[in-house]
């Protein structure tokens, strides 16, 4: 098979990598960049499993503390409250990480992370969502809605209609446009549709 001649018209260069080439090779080249990051971040995640360990003591040290009368550090209690209601976020690491100790229940865990999250779970982990950005909390909301007993009480039903309502249409819009603000006019509306459910 004789080699063919490139000609240097069919050539551009990357001054980003030193690369120099055709555009869809440099455009492959680039992709493959692209999942070498995520692999790396990946390879990351995988190098400690103990972060499992560290949910378990962040989540019931203080609670086991209060127990035997110790007072409760507010710094520690503010860690636990971002573990325990910061949701999406914190889930989205625990799947990660219990696929490196138990792959069939982190698989159950993904299916129901879409149920209660109203997405697609690749989707949602390969896009780093903010803890605290107004997003993971809409995020979170709906799956309160689904979960809490709150939300459950008959005399919420309205106020749950409308929530969840609410948390889809802007999910909706993130899932095509990740980049997405809510407005902060509308995310506090969210919020306090979500505290008047008692």
């Amino acid at each position: 098979m004789a080699a063919e001649l490139v000609k240097s018209d069919d050539l551009t260069t990357d001054t980003s990598k030193s690369r120099i080439g055709n555009p869809e090779g440099l455009a492959l080249l680039s992709r493959l960049d692209s999942f070498g990051n995520q692999i790396k971040d990946i390879q990351k995640r995988m190098e400690r499993p103990d972060r499992l360990l560290d949910f378990v003591l962040v989540l019931r040290h203080g609670i086991l503390d209060e127990w035997v009368g110790q007072p409760r550090d507010p710094d520690e209690v503010q860690e636990r409250n971002a573990v325990a209601h910061e949701s999406i976020a914190m889930d989205i690491e625990a799947i990660l990480l219990m696929f490196q100790v138990q792959p069939e229940r982190a698989s159950r865990w993904e299916k129901a992370f879409s149920t209660y999250y109203r997405d697609f779970w690749p989707e949602v982990a390969s896009n780093t969502l903010k803890t605290g950005s107004r997003i993971a909390t809409i995020f979170n909301i709906y799956a309160n809605s689904k979960c809490l007993y709150r939300y459950q009480k008959g005399c919420n039903t309205q106020r749950k209609d409308q929530v969840m309502a609410l948390c889809e249409q802007w999910v909706t819009k993130w899932k095509s446009d990740h980049t997405l603000e809510i407005p902060p006019e509308v995310f506090e509306g969210i919020l306090a549709l979500d505290r008047d459910v008692y």
